[in-house]
């Protein structure tokens, strides 16, 4: 009988121990990265805090906005599908929500590493702190998820950047404390930027230009999007799920069109606001529950097991 007891003494402990490795892990996992909110400025493709100058062409698909100053020069060689706001309350409330979703992305933690160097590299969903960023050649981003990245001075970019596995550009976000220059090639996400952005000639973007300081500059550009086309969701009966819903999206103001409706897929299971797949969120009332459930019940038996063999005996 002690072998008995022995046993199933073990066992409890094991199946406790078990349970315990899990709950740590649940604990212990965020999710890699969060999409900051962005309030009102989300509906902006330029957003500029001292100035917005252009030179040539320039194609917007959003709004365009300037506060505190009303400064826009170039403005008749600009198209753009959202609103113009200068100097006013709306670009005022943009420049404070685009200056809040700094908060959310610097206080994030790093679950990427530091990637100062992006040329040539293929990168995760994750949380990645440059220090002065470069890119000249290719950077992909591959994988379903959000994508930050941090500089701690500038970002200086002539290169590409290719989205592969349902990355997507609309979950990518650079913030840059001092200047971001693109000054070739096309670009991918959302740029919030402390003392100005400024494009080169023909640079495209998929994505948004938020100067919370300093001018934007543009020079016969296409900004974009930023695209969040989603990649089918397959089925499965504890997965998240794929519902269609359709989001007003305002139409070009300047013609007189009516509102257009973009049918987007949002997930059932992920951040509201996109971004990667959250971890287990099995509360830890919910595993404690079943350490103690699984104890009590051993308990039981145990202890039923023990009486019947010493009535035996006796």
């Amino acid at each position: 009988m002690k072998k008995f007891e022995y046993l199933l003494i073990t066992i409890v402990l094991f199946v406790s121990i078990v349970l315990a490795t899990q709950f740590s892990d649940v604990a212990a996992k965020p999710a890699d990265a969060s999409a900051p909110g962005l309030g009102s400025a989300a509906k902006y493709s330029v957003l500029g805090s001292s100035a917005v100058t252009n030179s040539g062409s320039t194609k917007l698909s959003g709004s365009l906005g300037v506060w505190p100053s009303k400064s826009i020069t170039g403005l008749s060689d600009i198209t753009y599908g959202g609103k113009l706001n200068q100097g006013n309350a709306l670009a005022q409330q943009a420049q404070a929500d685009a200056s809040g979703a700094v908060g959310s992305i610097s206080s994030q933690t790093n679950t990427g590493g530091d990637v100062t160097v992006l040329d040539g590299r293929t990168l995760k969903p994750g949380v990645y702190d440059m220090g002065a960023g470069e890119l000249s050649g290719g950077l992909t981003l591959a994988g379903k998820g959000v994508y930050i990245f941090r500089a701690t001075s500038s970002l200086k970019t002539s290169g590409s950047v290719s989205l592969t596995n349902g990355a997507r550009a609309c979950d990518v976000f650079w913030y840059v404390p001092t200047k971001a220059t693109l000054s070739g090639g096309s670009f991918v996400g959302t740029i919030i930027a402390g003392s100005g952005i400024v494009f080169g000639t023909g640079v495209s973007l998929d994505g948004r230009a938020l100067a919370i300081g300093g001018p934007v500059t543009m020079l016969s550009n296409t900004i974009t999007g930023p695209s969040c086309a989603s990649a089918p969701v397959p089925t499965a009966t504890t997965g998240p799920t794929a519902v269609a819903t359709a989001t007003p999206r305002p139409g070009p103001t300047a013609t007189g069109e009516p509102p257009i409706s973009v049918t987007a897929t949002r997930v059932i299971g992920l951040p509201a606001s996109g971004g990667a797949p959250m971890q287990d969120q099995t509360s830890p009332l919910s595993l404690l529950l079943i350490v103690g459930g699984f104890i009590v019940i051993a308990g039981i038996a145990g202890n039923a097991i023990y009486r019947n063999g010493h009535r035996v005996r006796k």
